[in-house]
């Protein structure tokens, strides 16, 4: 996609259509290193775990016990 198309792309944006092509690149050289049939992505994960490392960090939320 052109960057115009991927601006307008919903979960895309503005803020992230310039990141969409470093995170390919990104994940094509994991994909060449341990090759899998299948992958399975999700974002939303990431970004919950950074935001309770962040309020663990200040104090905001008791850190959780390990699993």
């Amino acid at each position: 996609m052109h960057f115009d198309e991927r601006v307008a792309k919903g979960c895309i944006g503005q803020q992230g259509a310039d990141l969409v092509l470093a995170g390919c690149v990104i994940f094509e050289a994991i994909r060449e290193l341990f090759p899998a049939e299948r992958a399975r992505i999700a974002d939303c994960g990431l970004r919950e775990g950074m935001l309770l490392e962040l309020m663990e960090a200040d104090g905001a939320l008791k850190p959780l016990a390990p699993i």
